[in-house]
């Protein structure tokens, strides 16, 4: 009742004039000698000039001012107030660099109250209402601070901004310019050759996800479409023109009604008035913030996870927010951005880390994208210039053979540089900002002016509360230091005038003002200037651009950051036509690569790749063909085989949005092991990843190392038993033991759950033996597995699928149904147990056999924690994780075991480095660490994985276009020098993890040879330089990118504990039968003894003592 007597509007009106009369008598007290200062009239007491210099279409005032003033003006403030308008060199060092002093302002300005602002300021800061509307908006970040804490974050953000970063992140920089790039030509082969684009739109998202890659480690949106633009980019757009419609509010009343009340009562006035503005401004305050908490509550999560975590995320823990987060931590105490409480804001607690990124991001996405829409529109409208950039371009990139340019070779091309700073010079995204002086003070001039007495006048008497309107738009315009009005891009390839370098213009960017000077100049302005560089660089050499039909309705208001209109439509775009210049040469077949010739035009080279005895035909491919080779596909397709370092890297890493898993793959998986990792994509792969990455970090593997060695040891046991009660040397399938392990440690460290005692040869769980069948039997299908089965799988209901499943007279495909069926109830019966005991209660999960620290214990525990949104459902982990953490890990486990049998050196080697470690831990198992650091056991382990990896290769399919650069280049059929390879969608991928792991280019003549010795001294530096994308030691066995093996951490642990416990207890040497042992090359590699198609791995073992 009291609050709605309050928002009378008679009540409202008397506390306005009352507001107005304040701010009236507080002129009076400051009458001073500016009047002095020629100036135009003002059409109104109220507000001044304030409407003119600040309205969309003000720049017809600007331009009036400076011809008919020159670089000083007296304009007239709101409520009588006198205000400057400055674009002199020395005014503007003197307003933005200068002057400095100790004055206690802070109560004067509505902020005594705040802790965090310091009382040693500027003499011209920013003005209350810009401040206070900063806060509101961005949060305490560097747009809402003043005085020591403006300048504690810029101590701290300065170093992030330096050329060394800059140089670091110019690959991610390419990488997203390049998903922009694909996109637009997918368009445009979609559709007519010529199209109409809104290139604000394009720019506004790829300034977006630069920042949100670059800066944040974070990833806002695909680039593919229209459609799947993130609203973050056009609530952005939007900000500044809605924040220009209440300019005169947001500046001149905003500072006294910002802390009336508390934080809710604020937030009610404002959802009462109807003030659409205010309710736009409103929402997308909010939706920002919600993003950007969103974005900041992951990093902080994945610090606390540690830096491998970190390095996981997009950014690989080099983006901006990661760094500045990890030098925040090294500050010294004084010097940290901490959590600070505030008073009477509307945000109760604060965190300048959280409003950093809040800033950065709008910071680095609106002005830039302004300014790189601005020079694509200039280009459209000057193709001599236009074509001038390219030929630049193209000569530059002919000389590096087509691959992308680093920092330094960018910044050397002068016609784009000159381009980029005559577009900032002539058109800044910002006109103007706004100074208050907090104190008496005197602004010395460059050029006199003459008074309105016609008095010279060398500097001016400027009172305290004066209002200093910094013209960015004239100062660039100047015409006594420019011969300003033209856009002549050539003016930069010559001497400046030397009047312009005299006057020492006090920006930090070119003699310009664009990104101001001073303690609150754009810190980001290197980061800005390189991104205009990479985006126009790849657009230009891709594309032409020209007017659009539109083009003269085409406006550019004057908002905080300029923004282009069409007609009487307020929502800022910006329409340019486009063509590609390369569709014709770039798309075209992939038939200009070497490949072997096809057998069959049914099936292509595909039984070739794929079959239990393929290593001569992978072997071969690397010999005669290299890093790439063109393969033929099924029905007359054409593939490719890959395993050049570049190429893996854009399939698996930085493309892997375009490179998918195949159709037959993800139907197959479904079917097999349910709606796991596996089995999907995009979105839903992704949020299962989110949960399950903290559950194999590095601190879950400690804490789970004494279950590891207590299975071990069962293995042992049985072993030893099996020794002592017969003859001292036996043969064992080890095959069958490591399998068994394996899905016991699984079963005790990942589910809480026991599959198998290891006792003795009877006592193992038919999960394990149906594990070992599932890859050969599905080798046996692959063909239909791969191109037959996504075209069949969604045919009529589940039952009637099963109906033909068993009707059909196909042993293999009944094998596989029977093994799916068991698995498949086994993962059910121990989900179940696990559901049943949450409900009962932790007391009863910690009776179980894991405790509840296995991992699925903690999945679920993590998952019910978990918004709605992340929560994975109950059918999406238990088959997976089993499946996962098995059958490669025994397969390694039970190759090394062989290798050591037939190399009886590095076996007592390997004895004598475990022995040493026990004796200096009185015979008790090694910690985690203890085992990590065992250097040989370490080699062996690597070693193994490097030449015998589990998989031999993954399979990606093209979904879009793409282009694939090279490492090291292959020469075309026609004889042309190939550095990249067009894409065409629908393409089918085989990255060869195989060769990649022998690469004798990388590896040294003896890539071949197993020799564990080689990770005991430095790798060589090719293959250091060639960067492999791998998650693991310079190696392909767990791939790379988003779906790499997740779980490899736990294989590496179980294999090292494992072997650990049997080479120190058994000794292994070959069974009678190993010349008849052949290595299938199946989806994971199995051993199998002469005609018998059954895995198995006859060894001999005896005891050591």
């Amino acid at each position: 009742m009291i609050i709605t007597e309050y928002l009378d509007p008679q009540f409202i009106s008397v506390v306005l004039a009352l507001l107005i009369l304040a701010r009236f008598l507080l002129t009076l007290t400051h009458l001073s000698g500016i009047e002095k200062v020629p100036g135009p009239n003002y059409p109104s007491w109220l507000t001044g000039n304030f409407k003119q210099v600040f309205n969309p279409s003000a720049w017809g005032f600007h331009e009036f001012l400076a011809k008919k003033y020159g670089s000083i003006v007296r304009l007239q403030g709101p409520y009588g107030t006198k205000a400057l308008y400055i674009f002199d060199a020395k005014a503007m060092h003197t307003v933005l660099v200068k002057v400095r002093q100790s004055d206690d302002f802070i109560s004067e300005i509505g902020l005594g109250n705040v802790p965090h602002v310091n009382q040693d300021q500027d003499v011209f800061e920013e003005n209350e209402g810009f401040i206070q509307s900063n806060l509101l908006i961005f949060g305490d970040g560097l747009l809402g601070a003043l005085g020591d804490r403006h300048r504690k974050q810029r101590k701290m953000l300065n170093p992030v901004f330096s050329a060394a970063h800059m140089r670091e992140m110019t690959p991610t920089f390419f990488d997203v310019t390049h998903k922009l790039e694909r996109a637009l030509k997918d368009r445009l082969q979609k559709g007519p050759s010529i199209q109409e684009v809104d290139i604000l739109s394009w720019m506004g998202r790829t300034a977006l996800e630069i920042i949100g890659q670059a800066g944040l480690g974070y990833s806002f949106d695909p680039l593919t479409d229209e459609e799947s633009s993130h609203p973050y980019s056009k609530m952005i757009k939007e900000l500044l023109p809605t924040l220009m419609r209440v300019q005169f509010w947001r500046l001149n009343v905003l500072p006294y009604v910002s802390w009336i009340g508390t934080a809710k009562f604020r937030r009610f006035v404002v959802n009462l008035l109807p003030w659409k503005d205010l309710h736009h401004l409103r929402d997308m305050v909010d939706y920002m913030h919600n993003v950007a908490e969103e974005i900041y509550e992951n990093k902080r999560r994945a610090f606390e996870m540690g830096d491998e975590a970190v390095d996981q995320q997009i950014g690989r823990g080099k983006d901006l927010i990661s760094i500045l987060m990890r030098e925040n931590m090294k500050a010294s105490t004084e010097d940290r951005l901490q959590d600070i409480e505030v008073i009477g804001q509307v945000i109760f607690k604060t965190n300048a880390l959280f409003y950093s990124l809040r800033t950065l991001i709008f910071a680095a996405m609106d002005t830039t994208s302004s300014a790189m829409s601005r020079l694509l529109h200039i280009l459209s409208k000057h193709p001599d210039v236009q074509d001038r950039l390219r030929r630049e371009l193209l000569e530059i990139k002919r000389q590096k053979n087509g691959q992308d340019l680093s920092y330094d070779e960018l910044n050397s091309l002068p016609y784009l540089d000159a381009i980029c700073r005559e577009t900032l010079r002539l058109y800044s995204p910002a006109s103007s900002i706004v100074r208050v002086a907090r104190q008496d003070a005197v602004i010395h001039l460059h050029k006199p002016i003459h008074d309105s007495n016609g008095i010279e006048m060398h500097e001016v008497a400027v009172p305290r509360g004066t209002t200093i309107f910094v013209s960015i738009f004239n100062a660039n315009r100047n015409p006594d230091l420019w011969d300003a009005g033209e856009w002549r891009p050539e003016r930069w390839l010559a001497p400046l005038p030397e009047s312009l370098i005299n006057a020492r213009i006090p920006g930090v960017y070119s003699h310009l003002m664009t990104f101001i000077g001073g303690g609150r100049s754009c810190i980001g302005f290197k980061f800005s200037q390189l991104e205009m560089k990479v985006v126009i660089s790849i657009l230009v050499e891709s594309f032409k651009f020209s007017p659009s039909d539109k083009e003269a309705e085409v406006f550019w208001q004057m908002n905080g950051a300029t923004a282009p209109v069409v007609g009487k439509d307020n929502h800022p775009r910006l329409p340019i036509n486009i063509t590609s210049l390369y569709l014709g040469k770039k798309y075209k077949p992939l038939d200009n690569i070497p490949g072997p010739v096809s057998p069959s035009w049914i099936t292509g080279n595909f039984k070739q790749v794929f079959n239990p005895g393929a290593w001569a035909f992978h072997e071969l491919i690397a010999e005669k063909y290299g890093g790439m080779a063109r393969l033929h596909g099924p029905w007359g397709t054409k593939s490719l085989y890959i395993f050049d370092s570049k190429a893996m890297h854009t399939v698996l890493v930085k493309d892997q949005d375009v490179f998918e898993e195949s159709d037959g793959f993800l139907e197959s998986n479904l079917l097999i092991f349910g709606n796991g990792l596996i089995g999907t994509l995009g979105h839903q792969h992704r949020q299962q990843r989110k949960m399950l990455n903290p559950v194999f970090s590095a601190a879950h593997m400690r804490e789970m190392i004494p279950t590891f060695f207590q299975v071990g040891h069962q293995l042992e046991s049985a072993l030893k038993k099996r020794l002592q009660s017969g003859p001292p040397t036996q043969e064992v399938d080890i095959l069958s033991w490591m399998g068994r392990t394996a899905l016991e440690i699984i079963g005790q460290a990942g589910l809480g759950y026991s599959f198998d005692p290891l006792t003795d040869d009877e006592s193992f769980h038919p999960y394990s033996k149906a594990i070992k069948d599932l890859f050969p039997t599905l080798m046996r299908v692959q063909f239909w597995r791969m191109n037959v089965l996504q075209y069949v799988s969604r045919i009529g209901s589940a039952s009637f699928r099963r109906f033909v499943v068993n009707l059909l007279p196909w042993e293999d495909l009944h094998h596989i149904r029977d093994m799916v069926d068991y698995m498949h109830r086994t993962a059910e019966e121990i989900y179940e147990s696990k559901k049943r005991a949450f409900e009962m209660g932790d007391e009863v999960v910690s009776q179980q056999i894991g405790r509840g620290n296995d991992l699925i214990s903690v999945l679920m525990r993590e998952n019910l924690k978990a918004s709605t949104e992340d929560r994975l459902q109950d059918s999406e982990v238990m088959n997976t994780l089993i499946f996962g953490a098995m059958d490669t890990t025994s397969s390694a486990m039970a190759r090394l075991l062989h290798l050591l049998s037939k190399h009886p050196e590095a076996q007592d080697r390997l004895r004598q480095e475990l022995v040493e470690a026990k004796r200096q831990k009185e015979g008790e198992d090694l910690t985690y660490n203890e085992l990590t650091e065992l250097p040989y056991l370490d080699a062996i382990c690597r070693e193994t994985l490097r030449l015998y990896a589990p998989a031999s290769n993954v399979i990606r399919f093209a979904r879009r276009d793409g282009v694939i650069p090279l490492h090291k280049p292959i020469l075309g059929l026609d004889g042309t020098e190939m550095h990249e390879v067009a894409v065409p969608r629908g393409t089918t991928v085989f990255v060869s993890i195989f060769n990649a792991n022998r690469n004798p280019d990388l590896w040294g003549k003896d890539a071949d040879e197993w020799k564990p010795e080689r990770w005991l001294s430095p790798l060589p530096e090719p293959l250091v330089e060639a960067r492999i994308p791998g998650v693991y030691s310079h190696l392909m066995t767990f791939i790379g990118g988003g779906r790499s093996c997740i779980g490899f951490k736990f294989s590496q642990l179980e294999m090292k504990v494992v072997i650990s416990i049997l080479v120190e207890t058994f000794k292994f040497s070959p069974s009678d039968k190993d010349s008849e042992i052949f290595w299938q090359m199946n989806g994971v590699t199995a051993p199998v003894v002469g005609k018998d198609k059954h895995p198995q791995l006859p060894m001999n073992i005896s005891l050591v003592n």
